[in-house]
């Protein structure tokens, strides 16, 4: 009998004990076992000997019904479902009977041994439920009230603790010292940077530190400190209203050698980084500078060197070439000395201009003047000293186009362009000089089919005396492309450019009609 579940009927009508006893027999496991009671007093009795596990509680019995014997049970300290049976259906007492504790309401009329079998394994397995939560709460209270019992001693500890973290921190100019616990909820906080933060110890100490700093710095000190509760020892950095604090966190050991709380101690930083981060930037200056002298040596020990060592041959020669059958190989020397020269003179001009600009000397003079005509006359000045077979291909949509621009600035930048576009470009090839004007903004673009620019070089294309390594046997100082950009910015111009190797290089310039 000990696997049966034993049922109590509560019915005053005897026949419809006769009736619920054959729905149980009808049940296919036949696992349960049915008792009957016909009055209220006498099913409260054996009721309250607990030997039933379900209650089948008929709702009419007499003067009481069956809601009040359900409310007058569980207030005995009845445990066991009860389930609650009426003749009809009705929404009102099946809501009176969930108030009352009804761990179910059914219908008779409408009642079948397999509704009856469902409702009572539903109800016995709910009970047990229930009773196995109300075992873990019993135990969880357990758990709690001897936690209680601990964190009441351990705050006589804190506060020990507290009045010396206080002692310290009083004494610590330019920090703040923390404790924190598991939740990372703050239990003391104090220092003289609170005053410089604007805070006060209430808007801190009991508060979680989610409430007092951002996502961000939470998920990273959170992060941070993880490791610190297993008892290691963490340094870390974290910018806090505008100043950077290097934070140290330290485990704090209770007396079973646990770590449920950590001591942070966090320090102002802020001028110390300040100073580095101008220590850094001055070794970064001084590196740069010493790379441009590097640089400009290197450059003008091969630029300076080839034009006079031409000039110093071409004139022993003509020293030679003194009969007039000579004058042709004379002349050409003499040409090939104005060409020194001149190479020397752009040079000189080039790092005349760099200094002027260092020193913020070069200033935009605006004037008015027709554009055509002037880039016509710069682009004539070239074709005289373009390679063989080369040609200059000049389209200008803004023939009458007026500008208020520097024109000596505008000059070297076109003069520069157009030049190198010549001297990158081998002979038989196309130049072409593009302009128009869109929007109040001149375009220009420069294109040439020459020896183009190494993709992995182009982003140093514009940085003082660099040339891409395809270029070292050609003349040049690596300065004009500088020289440019920076004349540009001063008349509120952008350039831009597009290269391919061996395929050529466009230059693409964007400049308002009028400097200011």
């Amino acid at each position: 009998m000990s696997d049966l579940t034993a049922i109590l009927l509560i019915d005053d009508d005897e026949e419809d004990y006769f009736l619920t006893s054959d729905l149980v027999e009808k049940i296919d496991h036949k696992k349960f076992t049915l008792d009957w009671v016909d009055n209220y007093e006498k099913g409260l009795e054996i009721i309250c000997r607990k030997v039933h596990e379900v209650y089948l509680i008929d709702y009419r019995l007499g003067v009481k019904n069956g809601l009040e014997l359900i409310v007058e049970a569980k207030s005995l300290g009845v445990e066991a479902p009860f389930i609650l049976m009426t003749g009809l259906g009705d929404w009102k007492i099946d809501q009176q009977a969930l108030e009352a504790g009804a761990a179910d309401y059914l219908v008779k009329g409408t009642l079948t041994a397999d509704r009856l079998d469902r409702t009572i394994r539903y109800a016995l397995h709910e009970a047990r439920h229930r009773s196995a939560l109300q075992q873990l709460n019993s135990e969880l209270e357990e758990r709690v009230a001897a936690r209680t019992r601990d964190l009441e001693a351990a705050n006589e500890e804190l506060r020990k603790s507290q009045n010396l973290y206080r002692n310290i921190a009083n004494n610590f100019p330019n920090g703040l010292i923390m404790v924190f616990d598991l939740k990372l909820d703050m239990i003391f906080a104090d220092g003289k940077e609170l005053i410089r933060l604007g805070l006060a110890k209430q808007e801190l100490e009991g508060h979680a530190l989610r409430d007092v700093v951002s996502k961000a710095i939470f998920r990273s000190m959170e992060e941070e400190l993880l490791p610190v509760f297993a008892g290691n020892e963490r340094s870390f950095e974290v910018s806090f209203r505008g100043y950077d604090y290097l934070l140290r966190g330290v485990p704090l050991r209770d007396k079973a050698d646990r770590v449920e709380r950590v001591l942070v101690v966090a320090n102002n930083v802020t001028e110390q980084k300040k100073a580095a981060e101008e220590i850094k930037r001055a070794l970064e200056q001084e590196r740069l500078l010493n790379n441009l002298k590097s640089r400009f040596v290197s450059m003008a020990s091969h630029e300076f060197r080839t034009p006079l060592s031409t000039i110093m041959s071409s004139v022993t020669l003509i020293g030679r070439y003194k009969d007039a059958l000579y004058e042709e190989k004379r002349q050409k020397h003499i040409d090939r000395i104005k060409n020194s020269v001149k190479n020397l003179n752009n040079i000189l001009n080039d790092l005349l201009s760099l200094g002027k600009l260092e020193e913020g000397k070069i200033h935009v003079h605006p004037e008015v003047f027709n554009l055509y005509t002037f880039t016509q006359e710069i682009v004539d000045e070239h074709l005289s000293v373009a390679k063989k077979g080369q040609s200059i291909n000049f389209e200008c949509e803004c023939e009458n186009q007026e500008v208020a621009l520097d024109k000596h600035l505008l000059k070297n930048i076109f003069h520069n362009l157009i030049s190198n576009a010549i001297k990158y470009s081998p002979e038989n090839k196309q130049i072409d000089v593009l302009m128009k004007v869109k929007e109040n903004q001149l375009n220009v673009e420069i294109r040439d089919k020459g020896i183009g620019i190494p993709e992995e070089e182009q982003k140093h294309l514009f940085e003082r005396f660099f040339r891409a390594h395809n270029a070292t046997n050609i003349q040049g100082t690596g300065l004009g492309l500088n020289i440019v950009k920076e004349y540009l910015h001063l008349m509120g111009g952008e350039i831009s450019f597009t290269s391919k190797l061996h395929e050529g290089t466009s230059f693409q310039i964007q400049l308002p009609l009028s400097a200011a």
